[in-house]
């Protein structure tokens, strides 16, 4: 709607070519990757129709490949943990502010989601039933088995399982995680175990996008975290589990087998690697 009517929507299907599709895709990349990667999307189901019933003929192996734009990963280092929640906590509590006092919502699913490495449509399908409160001697522990889906037409909903099988897991917590949940339970105590933890004024589901921009408006007056996203702090609890067992840190984040996904998307690189790993290589030495 945006880019792809605009740009070729006036064209008739005789006037389309690998070379003005081309030339479309790659002028949408230089600004926009991701929607020159969509609208390639879009366009190839179109021309494929069209193929159905005769009416084109184009070889879409040959258009053009979208590059794709890879960033490197960041992690969250301690200080900027700190700024995330102080700039949190203290948003909107000033003398003289105006408008319904902030809830606790975004705080208390960013601790979640830092402590537990959780999507922020698994947070927000938290039931009372999928947490599992501990004691002196064992960890709080919660249930991962659904997530918040907002389709384009009709209400948000929890949808009954994650993104992926292997996203279906029970998490030991650290503390921060548990007293977090222990106040959010103390919210829901007279409901009953169906009940979400994160709920709107109208008790319904809460849409992930709020969050988002409630973020987006509290980093954007706060110094220093413009590169912090909901999904950060997943991967700053997946750079620290990997550094001691990637494999546990996947299978923490409800990855599928192996480590592929979780260095290329999650943990930050370390550029100042350990000593105690080269001592082998003395062993090297020419006698």
């Amino acid at each position: 709607e945006l880019h792809v009517r605009p740009g070729i929507g006036a064209l008739a299907l005789r006037e389309l070519n690998i070379q003005r599709l081309d030339k479309f895709l790659m002028n949408l990349a230089a600004g926009h990757p991701t929607e020159a990667k969509r609208a390639k999307t879009i366009i190839r189901g179109a021309l494929k129709l069209a193929a159905s019933y005769g009416a084109a003929q184009i070889d879409l192996s040959a258009l053009f490949v979208v590059p794709r734009k890879h960033l490197e990963v960041r992690a969250l280092k301690q200080v900027d943990i700190d700024a995330v929640f102080h700039a949190i906590d203290t948003w909107r509590t000033g003398l003289g502010r105006r408008g319904p006092r902030p809830t606790r919502h975004l705080g208390d699913a960013f601790r979640i989601m830092l402590g537990a490495g959780l999507r922020i449509g698994e947070v927000l399908a938290l039931r009372k039933c999928d947490i599992h409160p501990g004691g002196e001697d064992k960890p709080w522990k919660l249930e991962v088995n659904g997530t918040i889906i907002v389709p384009d037409h009709g209400k948000t909903f929890r949808q009954p399982h994650p993104k992926t099988p292997a996203g279906v897991r029970t998490l030991p917590l650290p503390a921060f995680v548990g007293e977090v949940l222990a106040a959010r339970l103390e919210l829901i105590a007279d409901a009953g175990p169906e009940a979400l933890l994160f709920y709107s004024r109208n008790n319904t589901p809460l849409q992930p996008g709020n969050l988002r921009r409630t973020w987006r408006t509290i980093r954007d007056a706060t110094e220093g975290l413009d590169f912090v996203i909901p999904h950060t702090l997943r991967k700053t609890l997946a750079t620290l589990l990997a550094d001691s067992d990637p494999y546990y840190a996947a299978a923490f984040l409800g990855h599928g087998p192996g480590t592929a996904v979780l260095f290329a998307h999650y943990v930050e690189r370390n550029r100042n690697l350990n000593p105690a790993g080269a001592a082998p290589l003395e062993g090297l030495a020419p006698n």
